[in-house]
């Protein structure tokens, strides 16, 4: 741990680190589950809920490798009124203690947050905070390894630049919040409001443990992984785990005394929506070596791609209008205006919105129609590392999903990741996510050529590039043998950032 003006509290590697080295290993000091993973997860382990006997494995198992099942014989709390289930006796019996000083708050909680518009997650971790610290300072709790719920109070809660607004809510949800708090849990109201700030500022998603989904299951407070500071060029990365821990990995390997790093944005979007983001959620402004590059001219910097204009002059991806290089093109200098670009960057926006619009909705053929114009009109138009036309990939390929179009959706898959690729660090997890349904999909086209269920013919839109034979057998295999190159490239990329004993890999 180190501390400077410029950075702040912050961790630096005390010796050469290489790809994959657990920096950091914390249990969460407080946890609470959102709401829709309530009746799903286990509150004291995170485990799955009990559920009926499917499969042979105990699950239904989907086209794609999902699970899907009902829960019959989860334990639940009738006093706070389905807002605690565990897997078992034993777990319900582990968190008797911790779970009795906040079960009557619970029981109203959702009343008080709805009455002052306060988002009902926020305050149940606030809760659980209060709770936890109760208990390590009566000795009814031993502090959780390597981390406290006294911690929490030691981080910054940037209140004064909250949002007005949002801080009015939070101060009307915390006089009646305060009314509930049993004697052990009582704090001033102001405090109140301060731990609230405090979670919204620092504190970390947990992701669905099980593997299963990409999505949020709970938020925790994790103080130490707190101290890593924010790049948009990360060398670490979060992994979540069974049980409520966090750990920090590296991703690339690292030099002694060089800053440990994480992200806390999307990495593929342009810098001034990642630094407004930033602004606003985590109060400070981003000055990482993408965001503020030694020289911001340089053609080799992707980074500018994801808001860039092709030149109309030059009309290539190495000559280009950005915001970066004050709207001037790389090769011929050609100027356009700030208003030009701006214009044509919204007319863009409102086209891939309209299509995305479509998708949303389900209408999945009418978005794909939405989605081929707005590549026909602005694909000439927008640099082809721009950040509409990777969203238009990916989600080109999450519609031709739906409608079990497997060529297209290897085809726009493959677009993806290329076009992501620029963007990320190695062995990035949502990249490797890619890579995972790339090759899911590549075995299940394989198979479906090999079995005459799809064309060669069909096939070959999959790639770019007439395949070799038109025998179904020797295409089938072809298929196959680079879905297992893809689930290679997915494997070697989380055993880096998870750990080969790790759910995902």
């Amino acid at each position: 741990l180190a501390a400077s003006k410029a950075k702040g509290r912050h961790v630096k590697a005390a010796a050469d680190l290489v790809a994959g080295t657990n920096v950091v290993v914390e249990t969460a000091s407080a946890l609470a589950l959102l709401k829709h993973s309530t009746d799903e997860l286990c509150l004291c382990c995170l485990r799955p809920l009990p559920s009926e006997s499917t499969t042979r494995a105990g699950e239904r198992i989907n086209l794609l490798g999902g699970s899907s099942s009902s829960k019959t014989s989860a334990i639940k709390c009738a006093r706070c009124i389905k807002q605690a289930f565990y897997c078992s006796d034993t777990c319900k019996n582990d968190d008797a203690k911790r779970h009795a000083l906040e079960c009557e708050v619970l029981r109203d909680l959702p009343g008080i947050t709805a009455a002052a518009n306060v988002d009902y997650t926020l305050m149940r971790l606030v809760l659980a905070v209060l709770v936890q610290r109760s208990m390590e300072l009566s000795g009814a709790a031993a502090v959780r390894e390597n981390t406290s719920a006294d911690l929490v109070f030691d981080l910054l809660s940037h209140r004064k630049t909250c949002d007005p607004k949002w801080l009015a809510c939070v101060e009307e949800c915390a006089e009646d919040f305060a009314q509930h708090l049993p004697p052990e849990l009582a704090i001033p109201v102001s405090d109140i409001v301060s731990l609230a700030c405090r979670i919204n500022s620092n504190s970390h998603g947990i992701i669905d443990p099980t593997g299963n989904t990409n999505g949020e299951v709970g938020v925790g407070m994790f103080p130490l992984v707190a101290m890593l500071n924010h790049s948009c060029a990360p060398n670490c990365s979060f992994v979540s785990s069974t049980h409520g821990k966090m750990i920090v990995r590296t991703l690339r390997p690292v030099k002694e005394g060089e800053e440990l790093c994480v992200s806390y944005v999307d990495l593929c979007t342009p810098r001034d929506e990642r630094r407004g983001k930033l602004l606003e959620t985590k109060h400070f402004w981003c000055a990482c070596s993408r965001c503020e590059p030694s020289d911001s001219s340089d053609s080799s910097n992707t980074d500018s791609h994801l808001d860039a204009l092709l030149c109309t002059s030059c009309n290539s991806p190495e000559s280009f209008h950005s915001p970066t290089n004050d709207f001037t093109c790389q090769t011929c200098s050609l100027q356009i205006s700030k208003d030009q670009h701006t214009h044509l960057t919204h007319e863009a926006e409102s086209s891939y919105s309209n299509a995305h619009d479509l998708f949303k909705a389900r209408h999945n053929d009418s978005a794909i129609t939405a989605f081929n114009q707005f590549l026909e009109k602005y694909s000439t138009v927008l640099h082809p590392g721009h950040s509409l036309l990777l969203n238009t990939y990916a989600t080109m390929t999450s519609a031709f999903m739906r409608l079990h179009k497997f060529p297209s959706v290897v085809k726009y898959g493959r677009l993806a990741i290329n076009s992501m690729s620029q963007y990320v660090p190695p062995n990035w997890p949502e990249l490797a996510d890619f890579w995972f349904r790339q090759a899911e999909v590549l075995e299940i086209l394989g198979r479906a050529v090999g079995e005459g269920v799809v064309t060669v013919d069909e096939a070959s839109v999959a790639f770019e590039e007439s395949l070799v034979s038109t025998d179904k057998d020797d295409v089938s295999l072809f298929i196959l043998e680079e879905a297992l190159k893809a689930y290679k490239t997915c494997w070697g990329m989380r055993s880096t950032a998870y750990g080969d004993d790790h759910t995902r890999t």
